[in-house]
């Protein structure tokens, strides 16, 4: 099994900040039925668009990865060799 390394970022995901106080979050769906995707609209910076790569388990839908499109994905992210 492969080890996750932290230290590969330096932000939070989830927010694609390292301050995600004061964001504003639109979920919205895709035709695409295992992708969400949010905007977010922090009142210091641009508003941005993260996509979430959703997969079922058998304890339900889970996060599978977070993207930026154009800019990164959390899976690349964490996926690369030192």
């Amino acid at each position: 099994m492969k080890a996750l390394r932290l230290a590969a970022i330096n932000f939070l995901p989830i927010w694609d900040s390292q301050d995600p106080s004061g964001s504003f979050v639109n979920i919205t769906s895709t035709t695409d039925s295992t992708m969400i995707q949010v905007e977010l609209h922090h009142p210091y910076n641009e508003q941005k668009v993260l996509n979430f790569r959703m997969v079922r388990t058998s304890a339900g839908w889970r996060i599978h990865d977070i993207s930026r499109p154009g800019e990164w994905s959390l899976v690349s992210l964490l996926s690369r060799k030192p």
